[in-house]
């Protein structure tokens, strides 16, 4: 996850923040026969994963981690604009 943050991010902390905003369905558009933001992003971490693993088993473990870091980058997100909804409205 280090090499990904090294790409991705300053803050440690925020590794799967940034992967979210990355890899999240925003970034799906089609731009006058472009790729995708998203699908580019994508291609660029599958081909940091081939260069730096070897083993197709650790490569499955990486892209189950790199879900969960998407997943937990979601809800922190979410978290996030509902706290800051919930702030405004105290107000």
């Amino acid at each position: 996850m280090q090499l990904l943050n090294n790409y991705s991010n300053d803050y440690q902390e925020d590794i799967e923040t940034s992967i979210y905003e990355n890899l999240k369905e925003d970034n799906n558009t089609e731009q006058k026969g472009e790729s995708s933001s998203k699908k580019n992003n994508f291609l660029i971490i599958m081909d940091m994963i081939n260069d730096n693993i070897i083993d197709e088993e650790s490569k499955k473990g990486f892209l189950a981690l790199l879900r969960q870091s998407f997943l937990l980058g979601k809800l922190r997100s979410n978290i996030v604009s509902k706290y800051y909804l919930f702030y405004f409205f105290q107000l």
